[in-house]
């Protein structure tokens, strides 16, 4: 795929770290980009709160290896991240609590140079819009009245239609609407966490940082918690002795387009020899070596 990617113009959906990082790869490589979202904020799940010169998650989103491969291979993800794009990454010791693969190391990324870099770079143009389908003719890919040589989708992309010639395939997701909290306070009654997915009866995945002289909580609501009260459910949770340590609280609702693995497949398959190129983006590290396969962004052998 990577000698055919040159001298093209090329779609993408969404501002997700990998389809920023697969942005910057192909301009590289002579290429115009145009990147659709529908996503007021750069980063799609992975977006930042801007407080005093610090970027927190505002959804609890973490780069973490899920089997031994990739721990043993994470070095090269964090060399090229702070290579390519000065990303500021720091060894984590805070707890971490996961459902699944426990690594030895983990770590804390700050991705906001990564998002900068890749849309100011002149050749990218970002369009804020949602694409409900995509059409290929004569081996082109048209959006609304744009032709592209190709296209990149997410497997939690909003595309419903993919029409190629007098085919049309249905890929609706399903729409969950999640709720997430950030809060900001001079002091969290709980010891810093790196990551958890249960955390208590009110949030399930949750993070407690420390930065500078304040700290913050970053967590995802239980689904039975949902449009109850944000203050309420922090208060119940005991975050805080007393609600005027709260500084800044800020909710979001993350619109999710969510495929399981059946669709997912059939997602595959229908875009195989044809100028749609599915990215698998569930997981990042996941994501980032399979896409490695495809482009061979590292241009280095594994560990």
């Amino acid at each position: 795929m990577k000698n055919k990617l040159k001298n093209k113009r090329i779609a993408l959906i969404g501002t997700s770290p990998i389809m920023l990082i697969i942005a910057n790869h192909l301009v590289k490589l002579n290429n115009k980009i145009t990147i659709y979202s529908f996503n007021k904020k750069v980063g799609g799940a992975w977006s930042y709160y801007k407080y005093k010169n610090h970027y927190i998650s505002t959804q609890t989103n973490v780069i973490v290896p899920d089997n031994k491969f990739e721990e043993r291979n994470m070095p090269l993800i964090n060399e090229y991240l702070t290579k390519e794009f000065n990303v500021t990454i720091t060894r984590n010791y805070d707890k971490f609590m996961p459902k699944g693969y426990l690594a030895k190391k983990n770590y804390n990324y700050n991705l906001n140079p990564l998002y900068e870099k890749v849309l100011n770079n002149k050749n990218v143009k970002l369009i804020k819009k949602f694409i409900k389908q995509i059409s290929i003719k004569n081996k082109k890919v048209k959006i609304n009245n744009s032709i592209f040589d190709e296209i990149f989708i997410t497997t939690f992309s909003g595309i419903e239609k993919l029409v190629n010639g007098k085919s049309i395939f249905q890929v609706k997701p399903k729409i969950i609407l999640s709720e997430h909290v950030m809060v900001i306070a001079k002091k969290i009654n709980r010891k810093y966490l790196h990551y958890s997915e249960n955390f208590d009866k009110n949030f399930d995945r949750a993070q407690i940082r420390k930065i500078d002289n304040y700290q913050s909580f970053t967590a995802r609501v239980r689904k039975e918690q949902k449009g109850k009260d944000i203050l309420r459910l922090f208060l119940n949770s005991k975050l805080v002795k007393k609600k005027s340590e709260i500084i800044k609280i800020v909710k979001t609702k993350y619109k999710h387009y969510y495929r399981d693995y059946e669709q997912r497949d059939i997602l595959r398959k229908k875009t195989k020899g044809i100028p749609v190129n599915y990215v698998n983006t569930p997981v990042f590290t996941e994501s980032f070596f399979d896409l490695n396969k495809k482009l061979n962004i590292l241009n280095k052998k594994y560990i």
